[in-house]
Order: structure tokens, then sequence, then C-alpha cells
């Protein structure tokens, strides 16, 4: 699907053997999700020479509930081992294949600007600037970029701001942790790269 409206459902759905390659705006399962997604899954490859790549949903403005993603994940700017970004919500989801990008990388999302829940990411990551386990930044626009009760295991390799959990974080983290190896440059942390507002628990 290249778009989902508001009002689309999506449900028990699974994709196997993906190789999907795209321009922007790409996902294994949707390019850019405004519906609800439950019970989905993605596995194979994902590849796009733009901006905005997920291993099940390239832009998230809907929401997304216990879902996954083992599909290898490989872009520019914004990429993640589950969304691109995400502006809504991802509840009970979880990625566990290696994620490679440049800018704002993360295992399970590339920027977070929405609410994420009971979520994690298994997979390696590699990036330049802001590159995380879980995010490669928890952001604020209109709206603050929540985690809690989520977590990261995979190895992390960037460069500026690389955290073992997040790259940079903008917004709110809670009771959330990262126990996998980092190796970055300038802002390098065990759990968050550089911190700008708040991680509790």
């Amino acid at each position: 699907f290249g778009y989902t409206s508001e009002t689309a459902k999506i449900s028990k759905l699974g994709l196997a053997n993906v190789k999907i390659e795209g321009k922007g705006y790409t996902g294994g399962l949707v390019g850019m999700n405004y519906g609800t997604i439950n019970s989905c899954y993605s596995i194979g490859v994902v590849e796009s020479k733009g901006d905005v790549i997920g291993g099940l949903v390239g832009n998230n403005s809907g929401t997304i509930i216990s879902c996954s993603s083992a599909a290898s994940v490989k872009g520019k700017l914004n990429v993640g081992g589950l969304v691109g970004i995400n502006n809504e919500v991802i509840e009970k989801s979880y990625s566990v294949d290696l994620v490679t990008g440049v800018d704002r990388v993360g295992g399970l999302i590339g920027s977070n600007f929405g609410t994420i829940t009971s979520s994690y990411a298994k997979g390696s990551v590699k990036g330049a600037d802001y590159t995380g386990g879980l995010v490669g930044t928890n952001d604020t626009n209109d709206t603050e970029g929540i985690i809690s009760k989520s977590y990261a295991t995979g190895f992390v390799d960037g460069s500026d701001k690389t955290g073992g959990f997040a790259g940079a974080n903008y917004g709110n983290i809670d009771s959330s942790y990262a126990t996998g190896s980092v190796d970055g440059g300038h802002d390098t942390g065990g759990l968050v790269g550089f911190n700008g507002r708040i991680v509790t628990n």
C-alpha cells in the first residue's frame, strides 16, 4: 500500500520475502499510514535512495498495534526498523533486523514525534548523526515525543549523537532501557547520546 487513509484498517496481514526499493516514504507494508494497522508483519529487504523508510511503514500518522518487522532496512534520512517517522501511536511492536542509514536512524523508529509504548528493537543499527538502538531522535514538533516501557538490545554504530536507546531526546522517555554496545563519536551514551528533555526511571 502506498497510502492508507484515516478510515483504513489493516489487520492480521503478513508479507514475507519482500524486496522493496523506493525513493521516499517507503515501507514494507505501507508508505504513508493514517489508518490503523493491527497484528501485521514484514520480512525481507526494504531500501530507498530517499528519506523516510521503515521496515513496515515509512511515515505513521495513525495507529500501529502488535506489529513487527524482520526486514533489513537501508536509507538516508529518517530510517527505522519498523517506521521511518512516527507522528501518532505505536504499541506492543518490535523490529529485529539490521537498520542502516545516515541521519536519524533507529532500530525501531528513525524520528519519533508521537507515542511509543511497550515496544522494542533487537537489530543492529548503523548510522552517522542521530543514531539510536530504538529511535534516532525522540523529538518535539507540534507534539512531544513520548516513549515508555520500551527497550533496545542491538549494537549501535554511529558518529554524532549516538545512544544505545536514543541518539537524541527532546521529549520524554520513561521506564525504558538499553543493553547493546555503542560505538560513536561526539555525544555518545549507553542510553541517550544527547538529552535535552526528560528521562525517568
